[in-house]
């Protein structure tokens, strides 16, 4: 393992020696995969997608801004790795979402996610979800209420002072 080089700044997992880029697929050129051996997926926010950094310790970071059209070949990478996280989760799943707007495509795929997350309970591991929310958000703490209300998902609801910081 490399030193002083980490997948994310409040998880301090170093990277791996054997890292490889990807460019996404989506044209999107923004999008950049770390994939690391399976153990690691980062999809790099655009102007209206969120950041996803996913990792198999068990810590999940979503956030920025999600402004879906369409479904994106971004989501089903996201998806397909989480399958594969399934089949062997951590002992605790620790999943941030941060969100400075979600339209109703980008709050599917979260419910989708979190749903599919849920799963690492039948396992006898425990899941833990903090939605941060900006102070004055109202709309963006409903959502998320809306959620873990609807879907029986145990959510911490976090207020923070500038979403983009978390």
């Amino acid at each position: 393992m490399s030193g002083g080089f980490y997948i994310n700044d409040i998880f301090q997992v170093p990277y791996p020696d054997n890292i490889r880029n990807i460019v996404s697929g989506s044209g999107n050129i923004n999008v950049i995969i770390l994939e690391m051996l399976s153990r690691e997926i980062h999809i790099l926010h655009s102007v209206n997608t969120p950041e996803f950094r996913l990792c198999s310790e068990g810590m999940f970071k979503i956030r920025g801004k999600g402004l879906y059209k369409t479904r994106t070949e971004d989501v089903d990478k996201v998806q397909n790795w989480i399958d594969e996280y399934l089949k062997n989760p951590a002992e605790v799943t620790y999943v941030v979402i941060a969100f400075e707007y979600m339209n109703s495509l980008c709050t599917t795929f979260i419910v989708s996610i979190l749903r599919r997350l849920t799963e690492v309970k039948l396992q006898s591991k425990k899941l833990v979800i903090h939605w941060y929310y900006e102070e004055d958000d109202e709309d963006m703490y409903e959502r998320g209420e809306y959620i873990s209300m609807s879907f029986d998902i145990p959510i911490t609801f976090i207020p923070a002072n500038h979403i983009a910081d978390i």
